[in-house]
């Protein structure tokens, strides 16, 4: 009876009135292991569903950096508030995985030039942001914004300017055309 005494004045007051119609401490002890693997349980299975959310977690159209760096971050913390062991490098890769295409040669440069063991979530958005800055990253209008063409566009570019030659102000009517002859 005093070991039984000993476990209801050490369990929290909700478990009490479950503990104390119990005949022994054994059994009482056997009661709240219970209690602790169903707890256990929910926890694991909280932590199996926030393993799958960091998985598959990417950037929503028009994100920032920031708020997904926030979102990111909150994940990992809430999995290590659950007892898993979530590396900061861990994350950094992720979330270099993860990145608009926009700034996948930034991502690539930070991953091949950068030690990502000793870099943090929030450097790495300084770094990207620095360099979206620098590059003018996102701007959709202004010069030089189409970088390759079709080879359809580059054929259609070809035959439009030999149309204006043909026509052109030298009156030849196609001279270019007789160069190797």
């Amino acid at each position: 009876m005093a070991a039984l005494a000993a476990l209801l004045r050490a369990v929290p007051a909700e478990m009490v009135a479950v503990l104390a119609v119990k005949e022994s401490a054994h059994q009482a002890w056997e009661a709240i292991r219970l209690m602790r693997m169903g707890v256990n349980r929910a926890r694991e299975v909280t932590a199996q569903r926030l393993r799958k959310e960091f998985e598959q977690i990417a950037f929503k159209d028009g994100e920032s950096l920031d708020s997904f760096g926030l979102r990111i971050t909150n994940l990992a913390n809430n999995l290590r508030s659950l007892g898993d062991t979530v590396a900061e490098v861990k994350i950094v890769q992720k979330f270099l995985r993860e990145v608009p295409a926009q700034y996948a040669q930034i991502a690539c440069s930070i991953e091949t030039l950068l030690d990502l063991n000793d870099m943090s979530v929030e450097e790495l958005i300084g770094r990207l942001r620095s360099a979206s800055e620098r590059c003018s990253i996102g701007e959709s209008a202004g010069t030089g914004s189409q970088l390759l063409l079709t080879e359809e566009e580059w054929m259609a570019r070809g035959r439009k300017k030999e149309q204006g030659q043909g026509s052109g102000s030298n009156g030849s009517g196609g001279k270019g055309n007789s160069r190797g002859k």
